[in-house]
């Protein structure tokens, strides 16, 4: 490219780099990928979309990554079965829960804040975060597990909190019934992608 524009005796060296400079900029606008990696959408995890097996997703779409088998139970994924998580260097990534006795994932774990929404909201974003996008939200207390949760129906993912009866988000009187958040500032522990 420079070699084309130093041919040329129209161009100053300072308009040929503010022309060269553009055209570096326009190539790398031009290779983003329409999906992002670490998007998370309705069903998918970056490239990663339930009904997948996980065989496919371990040769095509995971590498470098270690894998350790957990209990789905754990996640507040009702059923029982595995789920397995995957984790670098740095700490857990994400989970791959597979339908019970099959290789086909029907959930998917967000374990790292690398991982957001459309709206920026990822692992560790805060109620007041997440109130912010949702104004009318509300969350409820899984009795099983303990885990208070708040469910984005439209792109049905939930956003789990482990809390306990000292520091909870909402009040429950009647066990059955959500709660407006009161307390703002617990943060997301994991978001589950169904």
């Amino acid at each position: 490219m420079y070699s084309i524009l130093k041919k040329t005796n129209n161009f100053t060296n300072s308009n040929s780099l503010a022309i060269l400079l553009s055209f570096l900029i326009l190539l790398s606008l031009g290779c983003n990928s329409s999906i992002e990696p670490f998007q998370i959408k309705k069903s998918q995890l970056g490239a990663i979309k339930t009904g997948m097996t996980i065989a496919y997703i371990e040769k095509n779409l995971i590498h470098n990554l270690k894998k350790e088998v957990s209990e789905a139970g754990l996640f507040n994924i009702s059923g029982g079965g595995v789920a397995y998580l995957y984790s670098d260097d740095s700490g857990y990534q994400f989970g791959l829960v597979p339908k019970y006795e099959t290789d086909t994932v029907c959930c998917i774990i967000a374990l790292s804040s690398k991982y957001k929404t459309s709206n920026g909201l990822h692992v560790n974003s805060t109620i007041r975060e997440i109130q912010k996008v949702y104004p009318k939200m509300k969350v409820n207390l899984n009795l099983m597990s303990d885990i208070e949760e708040f469910y984005d129906k439209e792109n049905d993912i939930v956003f789990c909190f482990m809390t306990n009866e000292s520091k909870r988000i909402g009040s429950y009187p009647k066990f059955d019934k959500p709660s407006t958040p009161l307390n703002l500032d617990i943060k997301t522990d994991w978001i589950l992608i169904h």
